[in-house]
């Protein structure tokens, strides 16, 4: 039988487990927040994959073309 899970527990425990991921925690505009929805609905993504797939794919198109050195300056950070 498992023993009650507080809501602080589950919270913790979910912190425990994505704490490789990054965090954002920000206010947008609400134009921009129903774009997100669109797309993400639009492609079957939650908004979390649809807000990552789009950063994906905005870096894949800037360092599209760069030389090797740029692109090893860029990703080294």
């Amino acid at each position: 039988m498992n023993p009650i899970v507080t809501n602080a527990e589950r919270q913790r425990r979910y912190r425990e487990a994505h704490r490789q991921d990054g965090r954002l925690n920000m206010y947008w505009s609400a134009s921009s927040d129903a774009a997100l929805r669109r797309l993400a609905a639009h492609r079957g993504l939650t908004r979390k994959a649809m807000l990552e797939a789009l950063v994906a794919e905005a870096e894949a198109q800037l360092v599209r073309g760069w030389p090797l050195i740029e692109r090893q300056r860029y990703y080294a950070g």
